[in-house]
């Protein structure tokens, strides 16, 4: 689900560091109870999986096939990975490089956490 969130961002504004990794999967869940409430369940399960495979080819430009195909098992993709595949647009080596109302700027305790998580700091800028 984390793939579907990343890639629903804006256009243009959807960005990923050097280290990420980003999984596409299909939707899973435990069914349980009658027969009724299992076929129910998984006809949930069905109608999720087509409508994540068609919003998602409509973010990335693949079709509907061909996610349905690589989400069929757990997939994983490096960032340039993902930004070839179209879930993201660049990839960024610090979150302080994004500009505008996406990206952690200044020196906000929220800016120093996103640093510190891809181990930059800011004695590695002297």
């Amino acid at each position: 689900m984390g793939q579907f969130l990343l890639s629903s961002g804006t256009k243009g504004k959807r960005y990923a560091t050097p280290h990420a990794r980003i999984m596409m999967h299909q939707p899973s869940g435990g069914i349980g109870g009658t027969v009724t409430d299992i076929r129910i369940n998984a006809q949930l399960i069905l109608d999720m999986k087509r409508m994540l495979a068609e919003l998602t080819a409509e973010q990335t430009g693949k079709s509907v096939e061909e996610i349905t195909s690589d989400a069929d098992r757990d997939r994983w993709f490096n960032a340039e990975e993902a930004k070839e595949y179209g879930f993201i647009d660049q990839v960024v080596q610090s979150a302080r490089s994004v500009t505008g109302t996406g990206g952690l700027t200044g020196d906000g305790p929220a800016a120093h956490e996103a640093d510190e998580a891809v181990g930059e700091t800011d004695d590695d800028e002297n």
